[in-house]
């Protein structure tokens, strides 16, 4: 789980840029961070490993956070 593979070929499948491409993800070192290195927009969720409080020391900036997959899908739809 996650591999750059999948972002080379998403890339490559719709021309997109890097920060053109969202990574949702509950965990900090694996889909944030990944996120992070591929310069991708990143989305964190409080539903799995992650917290405020291990987001707080991560040392990488995180683009957006959300409690839920609820949530995120509200401020999407422009309901929260």
């Amino acid at each position: 789980k996650p591999h750059a593979e999948i972002v080379n070929y998403v890339k490559a499948k719709t021309n997109a840029e890097s920060r053109d491409i969202v990574m949702v993800g509950d965990r900090l070192y694996t889909d944030t961070l990944m996120a992070t290195k591929r310069n991708m927009t990143s989305v964190c969720l409080l539903s799995g490993e992650a917290t405020k409080e291990t987001i707080a020391k991560f040392p990488y900036k995180i683009d957006f956070v959300f409690d839920d997959i609820a949530t995120l899908l509200q401020a999407m739809r422009g309901t929260l």
